[in-house]
């Protein structure tokens, strides 16, 4: 019966280990992202300043607002106004036209910016609404940049910037985002609306992570061992 329960938690181990090692054989792309959409998309954050001819500025309509899943605004007096596809300068002529059946000769100024999530080992992950032409670099610097490359006890453990993911429309890429190691093309891509940043541990802290998380198994292993041999004694 120690045998059985030995050769039982010996075959649980090992399908643990097989399948940690099958998850990590994601297939990554190498080639270098494109920009597949421009203008406001869902999701993305529209600032107004909204000013009549007379130069008084309306609390009402001016502040920051979020574009709807349905790509649109919803605007005082005007309702939903479709925005998505649509930069700065288009959304600001939409708006002056539309409140020009209301307000006369009215000033409207706009300000837009796309979403990126940056997660991983960095200082500050989280969402991020930065200009639309911002690069990559530009959105890892608005969550503090990617941690050290030793590990000195932070919290995310140290980063690897030579390996960072890229997610978007669907596919993951990787970049090579080291300051000594950034090819120009790679030092000005931008970013696009709906970016996902990650930015991997170094391999020295994965290891660690690791040697954790299998030392823990084998002492739950033992543990479990040990209950057996009591059991059948």
């Amino acid at each position: 019966m120690v045998k059985s329960g030995g050769a039982v938690a010996l075959v649980f181990a090992l399908s643990l280990l097989l399948g940690a090692c099958a998850s990590s054989g994601t297939r990554i792309v190498t080639d270098l992202p494109q920009v597949t959409r421009t203008g406001v998309q869902p999701g993305d954050q529209v600032t107004i300043a909204f000013y009549t001819s007379a130069g008084t500025e309306l609390a009402e309509v001016s502040g920051e607002r979020t574009v709807d899943p349905n790509g649109e605004l919803f605007l005082p007096f005007l309702g939903t106004v479709p925005v998505v596809g649509l930069g700065t300068a288009g959304i600001r002529r939409l708006l002056e036209a539309r409140y020009s059946a209301l307000y006369s000769d009215p000033v409207v100024e706009v300000v837009t910016s796309v979403n990126v999530n940056i997660t991983g080992a960095v200082r500050n992950a989280g969402q991020f609404f930065v200009p639309p032409f911002s690069t990559l670099v530009d959105a890892l610097a608005r969550a503090g940049g990617a941690t050290s490359d030793v590990d000195v006890g932070l919290s995310g453990g140290a980063s690897d910037p030579s390996q960072v993911r890229l997610v978007r429309d669907g596919r993951t890429l990787v970049v090579d985002l080291r300051p000594m190691g950034m090819n120009p093309e790679i030092f000005s891509l931008q970013v696009q609306s709906g970016d996902w940043l990650h930015v991997p541990r170094a391999p020295s802290s994965q290891a660690r992570e690791q040697i954790s998380f299998w030392g823990g198994l084998l002492t739950t292993l033992l543990t479990a061992a040990s209950l057996v041999v009591l059991i059948a004694q």
